[in-house]
């Protein structure tokens, strides 16, 4: 995991008054995936790990989605 990232949003509205702050949360997330020389040098490979990586990014923001966020209701 890197450096949890916070803002906060003031904006000014029409009256050049401040409204009420917003706010954001980043955190994400890093990592490798290491090839061997033998994927590298036959290329017909690459294919089989990159589909199971896609399919475990599209599993992971499959299950963000489903998380339920009270601030989205609105």
């Amino acid at each position: 995991k890197s450096g949890t990232t916070l803002e906060t949003i003031h904006e000014i509205d029409n009256k050049n008054k401040i409204d009420k702050p917003e706010w954001a949360i980043e955190v994400s997330y890093e990592g490798s995936y290491e090839l061997s020389s033998k994927v590298l040098e036959d290329i017909s490979g690459l294919d089989l790990h990159f589909s199971q990586l896609g399919t475990w990014v599209s599993s992971s923001l499959v299950t963000l989605g489903d998380l339920g966020f009270e601030f989205l209701n609105d």
